[in-house]
């Protein structure tokens, strides 16, 4: 979970990696990590948490595969502790389905994660993203395609976001969400719902459903929250929602209409985040 003995900095990918071992093109029995049907053995858990950094180097982790309807905590991470810090990681054609806590980087989050994505679908109880289930650290220059759903009708759950699920203390700055997100309750284009922390320079524009606290950026968020969301947008059209706890709503043709960072798009640079976030125009 951690260096042993403090003796490494943290571990780094030294090439990509396929988790379709048979090149059969999709998970199936013939792969090394299929496990019954199974698949991955997540890395962490929230009694022991991944607590030392990995450095993706720009690689790509294709086809990572976890179904484990009763476990909380999946993805290739299932917990990250305070110490634990993902960067520069790339999933593709994630297929991850768990219990409460399921995102295709990591099910739960307490550490920093930027500069990674992920591609798929995520599926599960409550708090589930695209890229983290539930989050109480920091992400930047992140995002996640495909989609993110929760198949619970119990009004206690909820918690379903393009890119986050949920979560308490956390922030999230230059980072997008394209993909759908599904639920019954607290769902957002970019994150489900969350407490305190911030949403800064980021955008959603899948399309995001559900019953309850559902909003095009932010599904649901403390009176703390929605104050510290700034120069973050959602499409009005795509999303299909009019309304966010947080942010504020453009058409498609608004959200394309800046060529750089101006608009309002002035201060999505470098100088005003601390990290280089997104240029330019959005575009579908």
């Amino acid at each position: 979970m951690g260096c042993f003995r403090n003796r490494c900095g943290g571990y780094e990918l030294a090439a990509n990696l396929d988790f379709d071992t048979d090149g059969s093109g999709d998970a199936d029995a013939g792969d090394i990590y299929w496990d019954d049907g199974d698949g991955w053995e997540r890395i962490g858990d929230i009694v022991s948490p991944f607590e030392a950094a990995l450095e993706g180097n720009g690689r790509t982790i294709a086809n990572l595969y976890i179904d484990r309807a009763d476990t909380s905590g999946i993805g290739l991470f299932g917990a990250t502790g305070e110490d634990g810090v993902i960067r520069n990681v790339r999933l593709t054609g994630v297929r991850v389905a768990g219990k409460n806590g399921v995102g295709g980087l990591a099910g739960f989050s307490t550490g920093a994660i930027s500069g990674s994505h992920a591609t798929g679908k995520a599926t599960g109880v409550s708090f589930v993203g695209g890229l983290v289930g539930s989050s109480w650290g920091a992400i930047s220059g992140s995002y996640a395609t495909g989609s993110a759903a929760a198949a619970s009708s119990d009004p206690g759950d909820g918690g379903v976001g393009g890119l986050v699920g949920g979560g308490g203390i956390n922030s999230t700055t230059a980072s997008y969400a394209t993909g759908s997100a599904t639920g019954a309750r607290d769902v957002g284009g970019l994150v489900g719902s969350g407490s305190i922390g911030s949403i800064t320079t980021s955008y959603a524009i899948g399309r995001v459903t559900g019953d309850r606290d559902v909003g095009g950026l932010l599904g649901r968020g403390s009176d703390r929250l929605q104050e510290v969301v700034t120069g973050s947008y959602w499409d009005t059209q795509t999303t299909g929602q009019s309304s966010s706890a947080g942010g504020a709503g453009k058409t498609t043709r608004e959200l394309q209409q800046p060529t750089g960072a101006s608009g309002i798009y002035a201060g999505w640079d470098e100088r005003s985040t601390g990290i280089l976030a997104p240029r330019g125009s959005i575009r579908r």
